[in-house]
């Protein structure tokens, strides 16, 4: 509906962390020009970070797939292991579960 967003938010320029996924901004908001300003922190994630992490996790299943053609290297289970990192990395780009917390 838009009434629950501020109506003013001001962002410092320089991030106060960087991470795989994105930069952490410190800030503040106002929801009226009487309201008083709250700090916030805003997670901003990095400009094509999905699409990147989409063709990374594809080359990376490629090549967990060739790895498992050479039976010694079998028991490693590499396609499950870029498995459990690609649900790492999507629970890293949801930004809701930021949110939650």
């Amino acid at each position: 509906s838009g009434g629950d967003y501020p109506t003013w938010l001001s962002l410092n320029q320089n991030p106060v962390n960087s991470g795989a996924v994105g930069q952490v901004y410190r800030g503040t908001m106002q929801r009226s020009e009487d309201a008083s300003p709250v700090a916030v922190a805003v997670k901003v994630l990095h400009p094509n970070i999905r699409l990147d992490t989409d063709i990374d996790l594809f080359l990376l299943g490629a090549g967990a797939s060739f790895l498992e053609l050479f039976p010694p290297l079998k028991w490693l289970d590499p396609r499950q292991s870029v498995e459990h990192f690609g649900d790492a990395m999507r629970h890293q780009l949801n930004l809701m579960v930021e949110h939650e917390n």
